[in-house]
């Protein structure tokens, strides 16, 4: 009789705990998974504050995409869509909200790009320039869209996504969709037909529901307060696994904790990928959560939130409104803010303590919204080294660190293939299946 294979899945973030999952789902085998902190979920958590609040620790929506919903239907978790001002969305620069664009008609009515940027965007599917290895969101997409265009939209947008700076961070590895739509030609008329009908939405209670189902799913197969020291294996591909008091010999591994994290694991056994790793950069973020008043907010809310700009006159990222997009995370007469701070650009204020922090925050929210009076609840949490930034040569620096480990490792979650929420569960559903294609 065959003994059945162990596979140990290294991180409880939301890919090791969708990779864990679809192994239990689809093989025999026995699944393990390691978490070295008290508790699974990684940036993906939702905490409950003076049962008033809901504060989402990482992302607080999805758009989802097929591997989302077949998660989720998995799993029986029903999405609530956010409000539908949702899309309505704005940038602060020149020291005032300008709306974001969301279709051709509104391209052409806004006050954000002036007529000449506009026509400049239009005139995109006559330059046709493919992307090549290396080349930074900016350089591309100013080729394509025109310069200010590049500073003025995708700056920002960039912010918001990698908290990162869209002159260092590489087109390809952070944007694999758009590159292949602009390997086949027009961004524009491309992104058009890849428009989704799929709204923002989050379960009920937030997003740490789903690595909750997950965590709850998987039983006594996680092991939390488990930390892998050690990473070895043989010329023969035999893996062992250390932990502060005990080994463990799976037959399959697969990495879903950060590259820094990774890379002490694996360095007696090969140095070269573990120096690989630690090329690879982090961005550092705090996020903010501040209440007010809704007769305090003298500014109409509604919609998404607004992003700034790298150069801003606002020492902040961006602010969602929370409370707008979803009615169950904070009391019916108050205004619940989401803010982001640091970021590649600004590392340093995750250093700073609160009461600073949050003089950052009320001063900007002050400065756009006009906001005057003293908040009602406050909290701040900082996330060193949240945030993967894909510089460039970061996909030449993953297929380096692939082709060098033993086929029974693999990579799973946002150092590797993808920051988003979408594409960490696609990654973990895809991992579980080659895993099981190749070695159950």
């Amino acid at each position: 009789m065959t003994t059945a294979k162990t596979i140990a899945v290294i991180g409880g973030g939301i890919a090791g705990l969708t990779t864990a999952y679809m192994l239990t789902k689809q093989t025999q085998c026995d699944v393990l998974l390691f978490e070295a902190s008290s508790k699974t979920g990684g940036w993906l958590q939702s905490h409950s504050v003076d049962n008033r609040y809901v504060h989402e620790i990482g992302a607080n929506g999805v758009i989802p995409t097929p591997h989302t919903t077949a998660l989720l239907k998995h799993l029986e978790i029903n999405l609530v869509p956010a409000s539908a001002s949702a899309k309505h969305r704005w940038i602060w620069i020149d020291d005032s909200l300008h709306v974001v664009p969301h279709g051709i008609r509104s391209l052409l009515c806004n006050d954000l790009l002036n007529k000449r940027t506009v026509f400049r965007m239009l005139l995109e599917p006559l330059f046709r320039k493919k992307p090549i290895n290396h080349e930074t969101i900016h350089t591309f997409l100013a080729y394509r869209f025109g310069n200010a265009c590049a500073q003025r939209l995708i700056a920002p947008w960039v912010t918001g996504v990698f908290a990162g700076d869209s002159e260092q961070l590489e087109f390809e590895a952070s944007f694999p969709l758009l590159f292949d739509i602009a390997q086949q030609g027009s961004l524009l008329l491309g992104m058009r037909k890849h428009k989704t009908k799929e709204r923002l939405s989050a379960p009920q209670g937030g997003m740490g529901k789903i690595t909750q189902h997950l965590t709850e799913q998987l039983g006594d197969r996680v092991k939390t307060n488990t930390e892998i020291t050690q990473i070895h294996w043989d010329n023969m591909g035999n893996l062992t696994l250390n932990t502060h008091d005990n080994c463990i010999d799976p037959d399959v591994v697969v990495l879903a904790i950060p590259s820094y994290q990774a890379a002490p694991l694996l360095l007696q056994t090969d140095s070269t990928i573990a120096e690989t790793m630690e090329e690879i950069s982090h961005a550092s973020l705090v996020v903010a959560y501040v209440s007010y008043r809704k007769e305090d907010v003298p500014e109409p809310i509604d919609g998404f939130g607004f992003l700034s700009t790298p150069k801003s006159s606002i020492n902040i990222l961006g602010v969602v409104y929370e409370s707008i997009l979803w009615d169950d995370r904070a009391p019916k007469d108050e205004i619940m803010f989401r803010c982001m701070l640091g970021g590649s650009n600004n590392p340093e204020i995750i250093d700073q303590d609160d009461d600073m922090i949050g003089k950052h925050v009320h001063q900007s929210l002050k400065t756009v919204l006009g906001i005057t009076n003293p908040w009602v609840q406050f909290d701040c949490y900082r996330y060193p080294q949240a945030i993967t930034q894909y510089s460039p040569g970061h996909l030449d620096r993953i297929a380096l660190i692939e082709n060098r480990l033993p086929d029974n490792i693999y990579l799973a979650g946002s150092s590797w293939h993808g920051v988003s929420v979408n594409a960490c569960i696609k990654d973990g559903m895809q991992m579980a299946s080659r895993i099981v294609e190749n070695h159950c």
